[in-house]
């Protein structure tokens, strides 16, 4: 039985394997049959069955890929640009820059109400229920205030053609008043271009400008949808004034799918019909106000008058937390989805800036003298009501009336005073400098006449008795010795009386020539000790000084300094005497050249040579030396003394210069002050006290101050008044420049004199003890002395700060004045500051049409399966149906058949 039983397995497993090879034979499955084929290699069939598993795992890699995509239901984005021959204008909603327009605001009564709203808010609370302000509604507070319409919108004009009133709606925005144009489906064009389009011009009124929400000037446009709501702070685009804008406009439609593609939707609001994603987020902000206030803010919508519009004690007790906090709560709160269909609009700003010309034109209008009166009055209004305008003026004001009491007294008291205290203290200082400077001078020329009387008018007088003789034509007089030695010397010379009379002669000539050469180096030798000791070889009498102040003022030190100054002087004077010792020896050789010819005529010619020569080169070296030595030793000292002198006086002249300058300078400012103090004040008191009147109980206007103030009178004051502080400034900074000139050249002057050895003697002598004293102890005195002179010299300090303070509190009402008046002139500023030219138009007749697409549909997912069925296994859908045939005839239905 058990071999029966293992038989009818062994075939049943026979079968299975061989329906397995028959399906591998016959199966659309690629690779299927090598697996299955019994008579292969097991190693082959291994690597077939290893590749198919592995291309089986690519296969299911690549139908999870597949599925995840399609399950995550991605879409298609199609832009199409649609054409059309007319196109629905879009709704245009403009809003000034301003809130608040500053006359209504004092009219009603609120001028400081919304200026606390919306600056500061002290004391906002006591101001709200002293005036009873508090059940004043948001609302209220913002038509009754805001812009007019007649005012603000200048002019407009709808393809060519003037707008009408009913044209501009005005609605309350989250901007604050707005105008909206184009509330009708009535508006469309067929052609683009400026000239189909809206053009606007706007008179934002900047002179109208008060405290408010918003700080910019100009406008803010938001061009929408006509169904719906202006967002224009959040969307809206700013627009400056004084130029020309060109927004072209282009339709955008968006279609987009709703889950699970996409994450459109819609759905009821409570509080406005027509859904869309900004008019979801306003009305949770509406439903959340609602909620927690009671009340909501002028933009919010409402329905059925639910809810109502806050006061403005709800607003500030409880609204405007919730709208600081509802950014953050929004995401948390309010459920906007994207919707699924809706328009956009978007436009390309472009400008330009108003044209002169274009302004010109404009003002040739007749709009002048009306927007005159309302800017003059307008400007009254702020200028009262602005509170901080007027603080500004007061402050100015008091700033300039304070500094013009302390001018006057610092002025025309103090300075005055000052000035001459230091006039006679700078007199007394500049006489005793002067006084100085001309003593020295004089010992200067005292010293100059000594060393040229007593020293050189020796060399002078020994020149002529003896030093000029030596080298006198001392070729011809060589010629002549030589000629009578070689005549004693000739054989042919036979008479002896005339032998002896030539000889005596000779010897004669000879003799006399060495007792001049004899008394010059005696004379020499004077002169040069007289240098040497300082002792004058004469003695003259020069101006007052008696002739026995002579010795003490000789410039010893210069005349000895003299003969060793240099080389020169030292090699040449040595020389000077030396060639003249030579000198005295040649004329004796010269005596034994004529004694040896008269004796017995035995001179040589190298003997003769000799000495005729050494004599012409000592008489030339001597000459040199005499020059040389009269140059740098003996004429020296008066050259020094002159050039000290010259030097000295240039620096006692220059200093005198400058303390006549300081002189002037103190006398001519004096003489201003006492003139400008005549004439300058007057016109200031007289605006002073209009401006009193003006603040006390608002007698007059601004704008009659501003008159007085920039009056030619006051401006001829102020100037006066500036060149008077400038004048104080500079000659404070002159005199004290100047002053330090004065101390640099008193110094110098003073080491001059103190530094001169020459004069020491002399100082002693003439009780001029002062001069003996150090420089470094002259200077410490000197430096000393001017400190104090500087220490008094505050000119500036007395004035100048609190002066050009002044002038500078005049200016700064001179600049507020010409500006207030400057804004009530209708000129070109005043139109770019505040008119500007919209233009708004369709850039073309198309549109374009953003449409979302399902990108991936079942159908796509099982053509990728096939065709990675294909890819990796080439099997088709047909080839999984076998292999589920294979399992169930082979494997699943032979078990369930009944056994025979």
């Amino acid at each position: 039985m058990k071999e029966n039983g293992s038989i009818k397995r062994s075939e049943k497993r026979v079968k299975k394997f061989k329906a397995l090879k028959d399906f591998g034979d016959q199966t659309s499955f690629h690779g299927f049959r090598y697996v299955a084929e019994h008579s292969s290699f097991s190693i082959r069939r291994l690597l077939w069955f290893l590749l198919i598993l592995a291309c089986f795992g690519g296969l299911v890699f690549q139908i999870v890929d597949r599925v995840t995509y399609y399950y995550g239901w991605p879409v298609t984005v199609n832009v199409g640009v649609n054409y059309n021959k007319t196109l629905q204008f879009p709704a245009v909603t403009i809003c000034n820059q301003n809130a608040f327009k500053a006359s209504l605001a004092s009219e009603h009564g609120w001028y400081e109400m919304i200026e606390r709203m919306f600056s500061t808010q002290s004391f906002l609370d006591d101001l709200l229920q002293n005036n009873m302000y508090e059940n004043i509604t948001l609302e209220t507070l913002y038509l009754n205030t805001a812009h007019e319409r007649d005012d603000f919108i200048f002019s407009c004009s709808w393809k060519g053609i003037p707008c009408k009133p009913d044209d501009f709606n005005k609605i309350l925005t989250d901007h604050g008043v707005c105008f909206t144009w184009n509330n009708k489906d009535d508006h469309y064009v067929s052609s683009p271009g400026v000239e189909n389009g809206l053009k606007l011009r706007l008179n934002v009124e900047q002179y109208e400008y008060m405290p408010g929400p918003h700080d910019a000037a100009g406008i803010k446009i938001l061009i929408h949808d006509r169904l719906e709501i202006p967002r224009v702070y959040a969307l809206g685009q700013a627009v400056s004034t004084g130029s020309n804008v060109f927004a072209g406009v282009q339709l955008l439609k968006v279609v987009n799918l709703p889950s699970p593609h996409g994450l459109c939707s819609s759905r009821e609001l409570d509080y406005i019909d027509r859904y869309s994603q900004g008019a979801c987020k306003l009305d949770c902000l509406s439903h959340t106000a609602a909620q927690m206030c009671g009340c909501r803010h002028i933009y919010m919508p409402s329905k059925d008058g639910y809810p109502p519009v806050c006061t403005i004690k709800k607003y500030y007790d409880c609204l405007k937390q919730i709208l600081d906090d509802f950014p953050s709560l929004y995401e948390e709160n309010c459920n906007c989805p994207v919707p699924c269909t809706f328009n956009a609009y978007q436009n390309d700003i472009s400008y330009a800036s108003t044209s002169r010309f274009a302004a010109n034109k404009f003002l040739a209008g007749n709009i002048s003298q009306k927007l005159g009166e309302k800017l003059k009055d307008a400007n009254e209004v702020t200028s009262r009501m602005d509170g901080d305008k007027l603080e500004e003026f007061k402050d100015l004001y008091t700033n300039f009336y304070t500094k013009l009491s302390v001018v006057e007294d610092e002025l025309f008291g103090n300075l005055i005073n000052l000035l001459g205290e230091v006039k006679t203290r700078f007199s007394e200082n500049f006489d005793y400098l002067r006084s100085v400077c001309s003593w020295k001078k004089w010992l200067y020329e005292y010293q100059e006449y000594i060393v040229q009387k007593n020293f050189i008018r020796a060399r002078d007088a020994y020149e002529e008795r003896h030093f000029h003789i030596i080298s006198l034509a001392y070729t011809e007089f060589i010629l002549m010795i030589e000629n009578k030695i070689r005549s004693l010397n000739s054989t042919v010379f036979a008479d002896e009386a005339v032998r002896d009379f030539l000889y005596h002669q000779t010897i004669n000539i000879l003799l006399n020539r060495q007792e001049i050469v004899r008394r010059s180096l005696i004379n020499f030798t004077e002169l040069i000790t007289a240098y040497r000791q300082g002792v004058g070889i004469f003695n003259y009498t020069y101006d007052y000084a008696p002739k026995s102040h002579n010795d003490y003022a000789v410039p010893v030190h210069l005349l000895n300094d003299s003969l060793t100054h240099n080389r020169y002087a030292v090699k040449f004077t040595g020389k000077f005497e030396s060639y003249l010792n030579r000198t005295y020896d040649i004329l004796t050789f010269l005596k034994k050249l004529a004694d040896n010819a008269y004796a017995n005529r035995s001179v040589t010619d190298d003997e003769m040579f000799y000495g005729i020569e050494e004599f012409r080169w000592l008489m030339r070296n001597w000459r040199y030396a005499k020059a040389v030595t009269y140059y740098e030793v003996v004429e020296r000292p008066y050259r020094t003394l002159q050039d000290r002198y010259s030097e000295f006086e240039k620096k006692c002249f220059s200093t005198e210069n400058i303390m006549q300058s300081i002189e002037e300078t103190i006398h001519s400012l004096t003489k201003t002050i006492g003139s400008v103090n005549n004439t300058l004040f007057a016109p200031l008191h007289l605006i002073s006290s209009i401006t009193d009147r003006y603040f006390s109980n608002f007698v007059g206007t601004k704008y009659d101050i501003g008159t007085q103030f920039l009056s030619s009178q006051v401006k001829n004051g102020k100037l006066d008044l500036g060149n008077l502080l400038q004048l104080i400034l500079t000659d404070d900074s002159d005199i004290s420049s100047e002053l330090d000139q004065v101390l640099s050249s008193h110094l110098e002057i003073y080491e001059t004199i103190v530094n001169d050895q020459d004069s020491f003697i002399y100082y002693n002598f003439s009780n001029h003890s002062e001069y003996l004293q150090t420089f470094e102890n002259v200077k410490e005195i000197i430096t000393s002395n001017y400190t104090e002179l500087k220490a008094m010299l505050n000119l500036y300090e007395t004035v100048g700060e609190d002066g050009t303070a002044f002038l500078t509190s005049v200016t700064n009402l001179e600049k507020y004045f010409s500006a207030y008046m400057g804004m009530m002139n209708i000129n070109n500023e005043f139109i770019k500051e505040n008119f500007l030219q919209l233009d708004i138009f369709y850039k073309q007749m198309s549109y374009e049409e953003i449409t979302q697409q399902e990108a991936y549909d079942p159908f796509a997912l099982i053509c990728d399966i096939g065709g990675s069925m294909g890819l990796f296994l080439g099997a088709s859908l047909l080839s999984w149906c076998e292999i589920l045939d294979l399992f169930i005839t082979n494997f699943i239905l032979p078990r369930n058949r009944p056994q025979k």
